[in-house]
């Protein structure tokens, strides 16, 4: 059986100019590649962070500290995603 195939009109707005770009620069060979590939990494972006929030409610991770520093804040987000791309969710 096949898959329902879904169309939809979608406004890039300030996304256009990018993803023109990554089309011209042959990374993806079509508007559909490129949106499928968006939104699985939107899925693995989103089931890492159900897994820190899980991992927190469960006590397995320690409670955030709060920070004054923005800096500091930003780069243990990045880096908590980073060693999260290595893990299978």
């Amino acid at each position: 059986m096949d898959e329902p195939e879904y169309s939809a009109i979608v406004n890039l707005g300030p996304l256009r100019a990018f993803v023109e770009s990554r089309l011209r620069s042959g990374a993806y060979g079509s508007l559909e590649q490129l949106i499928h590939a968006a939104l699985l990494a939107l899925e693995r972006e989103e089931t890492a962070a159900d897994e820190v929030v899980k991992q927190l409610v469960d006590g397995a991770l320690p409670p955030p500290k709060l920070r004054t520093n923005k800096g500091e804040t930003i780069h243990e987000v990045r880096s908590f995603r980073f060693r999260s791309e290595d893990r299978d969710f």
